[in-house]
């Protein structure tokens, strides 16, 4: 069963919203992709020094039915899949896997700017 679409929202600052998503998330529950960077702190001062201090993000949540157990590979997978349905798996974004509620899900902080998706970054 994949999981479902909770929330894709924009908005907020790529930094700002990486601090949100992040917060108590143990280190190997976080991906940071197409960045330069391999933590979530390098990939933000990447992007902010590219774009700016408030890059625009988009906010993607990927939640789990209740009861399942998904592994990180799993999750990360489906975050995949979910980030090429909306056009934006190419862009820098930090992932952080969420346990502690009843259902298992996934904060997706995506750097929507369009320098970014050039590939001025990364490409991991």
């Amino acid at each position: 069963m994949q999981p479902t679409v909770v929330r894709k929202t924009a908005g907020q600052g790529f930094s700002a919203l990486t601090n949100y998503v992040t917060v108590n998330v143990a280190a190997g529950d976080l991906r940071v992709s197409n960045c330069m960077a391999t933590d979530v702190s390098g990939c933000v001062s990447e992007v902010t020094s590219i774009e700016g201090q408030q890059p625009a993000a988009m906010h993607l949540i990927l939640s789990y039915q209740p009861g399942r157990m998904p592994s990180n590979e799993q999750i990360f997978a489906d975050e995949e899949a979910a980030c090429d349905q909306f056009s934006v798996s190419k862009h820098p974004r930090i992932s952080a896997i969420h346990r502690e509620a009843d259902s298992v899900h996934v904060h997706v902080a995506i750097a929507t700017s369009i320098t970014a998706y050039r590939g001025e970054l990364g490409n991991r």
